[in-house]
């Protein structure tokens, strides 16, 4: 999602995944454009129709609630990782987010042995003006999150996070094992840890 300023700057103000609602409804227009980044497709309704099915079936329109709540509490999980100082806190913080948000994403995120493999979908020009950068920092933050061991980079859009404890750190994320799905991701390295040394 990128939105363009009255200046003609050009920001991208968030990523869409698989399964991901965008749109308005109930009134008002989107003020942001939907770039694809990979191969995709998209059902699009017409907003009339969509709100009066809406009206007519009380469980759509609570998942549509519930698709509306968790994209604010992914802008406020964005609004701390950009608050952060240092480009490599945010980019650890990116990658957190990157593992919640692809966790059941096909092909975005696999095992690799006792390490998480993360497809980054966009380029690292795209990267530095998501969080706030240039892209020669975001480079220099992944070489310095792989000089700590919590990554390696296997590809330029192809990211092993080693050690997720030590990256959530990196990022200053003391809630790791309070994060349901991140909890999740670590308990099954762990799982996989244990029975590669067992």
């Amino acid at each position: 999602m990128q939105k363009t300023l009255q200046d003609g700057r050009q920001h991208i103000v968030g990523l869409l995944v698989e399964g991901d609602m965008f749109g308005r409804v109930l009134g008002g227009t989107l003020d942001v454009a939907i770039e694809a980044a990979t191969d995709a497709e998209v059902c699009a309704f017409r907003r009339a129709p969509f709100e009066t099915l809406l009206a007519q079936s009380p469980e759509l329109d609570r998942l549509v609630l519930v698709s509306v709540l968790t994209e604010l509490d992914r802008a406020r999980d964005w609004m701390i990782i950009l608050g952060t100082p240092r480009i490599r806190e945010r980019l650890a913080g990116f990658l957190l987010v990157l593992c919640t948000r692809f966790a059941t994403t096909d092909n975005l995120l696999r095992a690799r042995g006792t390490a998480l493999d993360v497809v980054v979908p966009i380029n690292r020009t795209d990267l530095a003006h998501l969080l706030g950068t240039r892209p020669e920092s975001i480079s220099r933050a992944f070489h310095a999150l792989a000089d700590t061991g919590c990554i390696t980079l296997r590809k330029p859009d192809l990211i092993g996070i080693l050690d997720l404890e030590a990256l959530a750190a990196e990022a200053g994320e003391d809630e790791l094992k309070g994060r349901a799905t991140l909890k999740f991701l670590l308990a099954s390295v762990q799982a996989r840890a244990s029975k590669s040394s067992g």
